[in-house]
């Protein structure tokens, strides 16, 4: 399996949201990082014990979205989960009952924050774990209502297996995070596609890409002896060579041409008749030239 690699950038190259409550992850991920988000933790309280609806934060931002309609549909999801409220024994059924009515609380709040959700694939999915169990003030495990432990966005690159891109933000932190691949699938999880992303998300996205480069060749010119000796993908971090010394991997050991990174081939599936910034390719050469994930 391909090493998990992280990868740490401020987003807006430092220029974070202001309030340590915007950099939460739902806000990452549906937002972009708004100043003016719309917070889902009332909504998802309101459905998992009955507690009042009342989200401040999307009246001020979003009152639009709480019609009498959308407002159904939070009270018959809330009705739905009254039948399973303080179950004793888990079961197949609650378990299946709670993924659904988490799922449509994420396009719920999808929709709040101004995206469309989609049934048809998209390059682009809203993802949110949550727990099953919590612990009640004895410290003992019981089963847990609706609920959300973390948020991402993964951004599918193109089709190459094991290679789709989780971006993530952390509370409190001001930076995001690349993991590729991915999270692998979980039964707790509740996936949404969505038909694009915020300008805020784009930009960025494209910023941490761009720091991404800049930190690995911080002069922007890498020399393609400086990288021929690497035994590694540079981006998943696969083994390039076998036990024998000289010999390939099966995956192979390729160049990106336009920023020099030693890559496998699933790490640098296409090519680029124009590279990045307008880069002459290294090695030189007419195109199209072999790039990795990040050029």
């Amino acid at each position: 399996m391909p090493t998990r690699r992280k990868l740490k950038y401020l987003p807006l190259h430092g220029n974070a949201p202001h309030g340590a409550g915007l950099l939460a992850c739902w806000n990452w991920a549906l937002t972009g990082f708004r100043a003016t988000p719309v917070d889902p933790t009332d909504m998802f309280t309101y459905v998992s014990i009955g507690a009042p609806l009342t989200p401040q934060s999307a009246v001020v931002n979003n009152a639009a979205w709480f019609t009498p309609a959308n407002l159904q549909r939070l009270a018959t999801l809330e009705a739905a989960w009254t039948v399973h409220r303080g179950a004793l024994a888990e079961s197949v059924a609650r378990q299946a009952e709670l993924k659904r009515i988490n799922t449509e609380l994420v396009k719920c709040a999808i929709e709040m924050n101004g995206l469309n959700w989609s049934l048809a694939p998209t390059p682009y999915k809203v993802v949110m774990h949550y727990d099953p169990h919590s612990t009640d003030s004895q410290g003992a495990t019981v089963l847990a209502g609706p609920n959300y432990t973390h948020w991402w966005l993964q951004i599918d690159d193109g089709g190459v297996p094991a290679h789709n891109d989780g971006i993530e933000a952390f509370p409190l932190h001001a930076y995001l995070t690349i993991r590729r691949p991915e999270y692998g699938t979980t039964a707790f999880e509740s996936r949404v596609y969505i038909t694009g992303l915020h300008t805020e998300h784009v930009t960025r996205i494209s910023n941490l890409v761009d720091a991404v480069a800049a930190g690995h060749h911080p002069a922007g010119v890498v020399h393609h002896a400086a990288m021929a000796n690497l035994h590694a993908c540079a981006i998943c971090g696969q083994a390039l060579l076998s036990g024998v010394q000289g010999v390939f991997s099966a995956n192979g050991r390729h160049h990106c041409r336009c920023c020099g990174r030693t890559v496998c081939a699933s790490c640098s599936p296409a090519t680029r008749v124009q590279l990045l910034g307008n880069r002459l390719p290294l090695g030189g050469g007419n195109g199209p030239h072999r790039v990795c994930l990040f050029c």
